[in-house]
């Protein structure tokens, strides 16, 4: 059993006074009268996810009022028309394991690739058995692809002051023989260094990512890396756009795409990619230095959200 709960009311000329005993679900505290009896109070009325408990039982967030025994908020966020693809009821966006309540400042996917866009390329020591490698086959850039020579992906979450990396993978690799059948493969490995961010400017709802690759093919010898070396710094703005900037070195081969992900509206954003098929570069600028410079800044508001993109 739990402590006892006085409620009172001053309707005079009458006072009113409910007894009830309740389960001991939240943290309480004794004090002793001075005749010796002793009766129960909250040590704090800030509990779930810092937020303060009513008398009603229901927990008070910034925008509505949270109702624990049902797991939902009995009344609408004010927000709700901006964010459709979220129930209006939900508890911490149906995240309740890994996320606080939202309070605007939600989760993105920052997503870093680069890809082979042919389907094969050439073994560059021709004479063995293997003859080509297979490429990733693309001819666009893509949030969702699955076909990559590279990928890293970092979750932003300024609601909790977290940064996550989610993908940091080099695929292996196929070779093929004249008739194109495979017959040697390489394992995954890390595509390069876990990323890294800047810690000390969350709380006012920006951090900048550093990406960092270094991943060659280990069915060749001596090959030359796959490389790039970018910061990506996001800043969200009062309006729920964000504003980002990416600047950095890539090589001159193969293609890169990067992409903000807002979790929010599950709306991705293009915001740097380049490929060499259009830019006609071949994979001999896989050695060093990283000919291509990346600089490139701007806001979600000014831009169409896409999954993908034809390369130009």
């Amino acid at each position: 059993m739990g402590c006892p709960r006085i409620n009172t009311g001053n309707f005079l000329p009458l006072l009113k006074v409910v007894y009830k005993r309740l389960p001991n679900v939240e943290k309480s505290g004794q004090a002793k009268t001075k005749g010796g009896s002793k009766f129960c109070v909250s040590s704090t009325n800030y509990k779930y996810q810092s937020q303060e408990l009513q008398e009603t039982g229901f927990y008070s967030f910034k925008w509505r009022n949270y109702m624990p025994d049902v797991g939902r908020f009995f009344n609408i966020d004010p927000l709700a028309e901006k964010y459709p693809t979220w129930t209006p009821y939900a508890f911490s966006g149906n995240r309740v394991i890994d996320a606080r309540e939202l309070e605007g400042l939600e989760p993105y996917i920052v997503t870093g690739r680069a890809f082979i866009p042919q389907k094969t390329l050439s073994n560059p020591k021709p004479f063995t058995d293997t003859k080509s490698f297979a490429g990733d086959n693309r001819n666009s850039y893509n949030v969702n692809a699955t076909s990559y020579r590279t990928e890293q992906k970092v979750r932003i979450d300024f609601d909790n002051n977290k940064v996550t990396t989610l993908s940091n993978k080099a695929s292996g690799s196929t070779g093929f023989d004249k008739n194109g059948k495979a017959i040697e493969h390489s394992a995954s490995e890390k595509a390069g260094p876990t990323p890294t961010y800047t810690s000390g400017t969350m709380k006012d709802g920006s951090t900048t990512i550093h990406m960092e690759v270094d991943a060659s093919n280990k069915l060749v010898s001596g090959a030359p890396s796959i490389n790039y070396d970018v910061n990506v710094t996001l800043t969200q703005q009062e309006n729920g756009s964000f504003n980002y900037n990416i600047e950095g070195k890539t090589d001159g081969f193969p293609a890169y795409e990067f992409f903000i992900t807002d979790e929010k509206t599950n709306n991705s954003y293009l915001i740097y990619g380049s490929s060499p098929t259009v830019t006609g570069d071949s994979p001999t600028a896989l050695f060093p230095p990283m000919e291509k410079t990346v600089d490139k800044a701007g806001n979600s508001a000014f831009m169409n959200p896409t999954d993908e993109k034809k390369f130009k």
